[in-house]
């Protein structure tokens, strides 16, 4: 997976995780949202 699908996922489950607040997935949403941030710097 190149770089701006990554970052465009990470984005995705953001905005998912926005419209589906669960617990159980936080995480992983804020690790891929992380992710992708730092990538973009």
């Amino acid at each position: 997976m190149d770089f701006v699908s990554l970052i465009l996922s990470a984005h995705h489950f953001f905005a998912l995780f926005c419209l589906y607040p669960n617990f159980q997935i936080s995480k992983f949403t804020l690790y891929l949202f992380s992710l992708g941030q730092l990538i973009s710097f």
